[in-house]
């Protein structure tokens, strides 16, 4: 980061906001997103920089995942023969839909404020809304039950109103969490977990 903003200062050029990646002490690797702000003395000639980072790892996650759904289930649901109504809060867009868009219907929306309407001639609900690992429930818990458990609880309840005939629940296997790898098979008698997420 240092070499990059000196670099930037030589060259008399405007700091630009850039992304780096860095490991922790732990080893995790994150990535830290850079806006940063030129210093000019009185010609206007940059001198310095001020610089703010934040970190956007799990962002970056998210928007991977999402991007995931969007490219290859969504896709797999057409060629199956299905109508696709798509209910998504599009934090990260709806780009990945692109290919898609003129087969499908999208709403923007969110599971914790649900508008049952959405679910109007809808027999099958393949649910994938979540905070989907345990770093993201571990930094945000009050979201990820907001989430994970209000917003799924929100979800069930309208499909059972709505005489919905399926709905499939995407997880984890967080639910069956433990923190001791030797433990062995985890299944549903499992009555204490670690994880936020399987709250």
């Amino acid at each position: 980061l240092l070499d990059r903003t000196q670099e930037i200062i030589e060259d008399g050029r405007a700091v630009e906001d850039f992304e780096t990646h860095i490991s922790t002490k732990s080893g995790d690797e994150r990535t830290i997103s850079w806006h940063s702000k030129d210093i000019v003395d009185e010609n206007g000639d940059p001198i310095g920089a001020v610089s703010l980072g934040r970190d956007v790892t799990y962002e970056h996650r998210a928007m991977e995942e999402t991007r995931m759904l969007q490219e290859q289930l969504v896709p797999r649901l057409l060629r199956r023969g299905y109508g696709v109504r798509v209910l998504d809060k599009l934090v990260f867009g709806d780009g990945g839909l692109d290919p898609v868009a003129d087969q499908i219907e999208l709403i923007q929306g969110d599971i914790c404020t649900l508008d049952e309407g959405v679910l109007d001639d809808i027999d099958k609900i393949v649910h994938l809304a979540a905070l989907s690992n345990d770093p993201t429930a571990d930094f945000d818990p009050e979201a990820s039950i907001a989430i994970n458990v209000e917003g799924t609880r929100n979800v069930a309840h309208a499909a059972v109103r709505r005489s919905v005939e399926r709905m499939v629940l995407a997880s984890s296997c967080s639910i069956y969490y433990s923190e001791n790898p030797y433990e062995g098979m985890l299944d549903e008698d499992l009555r204490e977990t670690a994880a936020e997420v399987a709250l």
